[in-house]
């Protein structure tokens, strides 16, 4: 049975999460860091001390890392649609975007050449390959003729710093699958 929060107290301790968030540049955390702040959310009395007055305290965990911070990720990662100067400033061309399916979209090159566009976060490179493989499989005569669409990997830093060995060694991997890779380094 999954408990209902009332809309203010929700409203409160996500507003509550994101200040705390924002404030300790959370995106650009590490997995240990992160982990002591979820620690540190579930002491903290207007968020983990107002959850536990409505649902056990072992889903308190689960509903802020589920219900709030995959989101916050969501909603401060930029050009999740618009990734047209992404495009242009990796092949020097612009493009018609044909079809969106969140996160991969399908574009018409002004050269003609089909592209397919996934984006994602740094941290989590693999997810957006399997997705724009997912969407690749799906579509019907993508893959099928000798000219295969292009591929891009939009990967976005969460504003953490990228060692460039590591993102040199990950571009390298993923041009022996034919993607290609550009990386969004906002800064948190």
């Amino acid at each position: 049975m999954s408990v209902q929060l009332p809309r203010d107290v929700q409203k409160r301790v996500k507003a509550e999460i994101y200040r705390q968030a924002d404030e300790t540049h959370y995106l650009r955390m590490g997995r240990i860091d992160n982990g002591i702040f979820m620690d540190s959310l579930l002491a903290c009395e207007d968020v983990g001390g107002v959850l536990r007055q409505y649902m056990p305290s072992e889903k308190v965990r689960t509903y802020i890392k589920d219900g709030v911070l995959n989101r916050y990720s969501k909603d401060r990662r930029p050009l999740e649609r618009d990734i047209d100067t992404v495009i242009d400033s990796t092949y020097g061309l612009g493009a018609v975007e044909i079809e969106y399916r969140k996160p991969v979209s399908l574009h018409r090159l002004d050269s003609g050449e089909l592209l397919v566009a996934s984006r994602g976060a740094y941290a989590k490179w693999e997810t957006a390959v399997r997705r724009m493989l997912e969407f690749m499989a799906a579509a019907p005569g993508l893959t099928d003729g000798s000219r295969a669409p292009r591929k891009l990997l939009v990967l976005f830093s969460g504003g953490a710093i990228i060692n460039l060995a590591d993102r040199e060694l990950l571009c390298r991997g993923l041009q022996l699958l034919g993607i290609e890779m550009a990386v969004y380094e906002e800064s948190a």
